[in-house]
């Protein structure tokens, strides 16, 4: 059985997920910086989705997939997280997880020469700033599990200490675009939070992983809206 303290810092290392995403989306960002020196920004685009991929074993794309197979394939609240539960992926969920990275490399392959460095890190710090903004904001849909633990545990402090990150991190990324970026990515996610926490009667570890890889695709977007604006400056 897990120590109670055990899992009170489990659940406060939210505080730390920007930074996290921070240094993963360095280690993405220096390999689609070495890779683009040999191939097309294309191919660097997925060598680094799929790296990014690895890094994270997967795990917020697995939570991506079982939210839509919920989502898509349960009529009651019970049904949709009874679907969530299941290891096996469904047809919705298979689909998306296809979408989904389709998404990312187009997105990092339509920026301009030396901004996906900047996107990338990013958006992968953004994406687990947010898990903590959904932890904090929303009501747990199950009373066991890693999002009833993250609710218990991720208060006031947790997450005003990961949002003063996030914001320096944003800062370093794209300047003073980098938290209008975060704050519209933030509020995207609320919308899409507020819709599943309602369906679900509030939100699970997987709803997590799935605002985690909306948000990083919805940061990407945006980075490449910034930058065109930029350059036809």
């Amino acid at each position: 059985m897990r120590d109670v303290s055990d899992e009170a810092d489990f659940a406060s290392s939210l505080i730390y997920f920007p930074l996290v995403g921070f240094f993963i989306g360095v280690v993405c960002a220096f390999i689609w910086y070495i890779s683009s020196l040999f191939v097309s920004q294309f191919t660097s685009s997925a060598i680094v989705v799929t790296v990014w991929v690895v890094l994270t074993g997967a795990l917020h794309l697995d939570g991506f997939t079982d939210t839509v197979d919920g989502l898509g394939g349960g009529k009651t609240r019970e049904e949709k997280l009874a679907i969530m539960k299941d290891s096996r992926i469904g047809t919705f969920g298979s689909v998306s997880l296809i979408l989904l990275i389709v998404l990312k490399i187009a997105m990092l392959s339509e920026l301009s020469e030396g901004y996906p460095v900047f996107a990338i890190i990013l958006a992968a710090a953004t994406g687990r700033w947010i898990i903590g903004g959904a932890a904090f904001t929303f009501p747990s849909a199950r009373p066991e599990g890693m999002g009833a633990m993250f609710k218990k545990y991720c208060g006031k402090r947790e997450f005003v200490i990961s949002s003063v990150i996030m914001g320096v991190v944003s800062l370093f990324c794209l300047a003073v675009w980098g938290p209008l970026l975060v704050i519209l990515t933030a509020g995207l996610s609320y919308g899409v939070a507020t819709v599943l926490s309602k369906k679900l009667g509030g939100l699970t570890g997987d709803s997590y992983g799935a605002l985690c890889e909306f948000s990083e695709v919805v940061t990407l977007f945006l980075s490449v809206v910034v930058v065109n604006i930029k350059l036809s400056l």
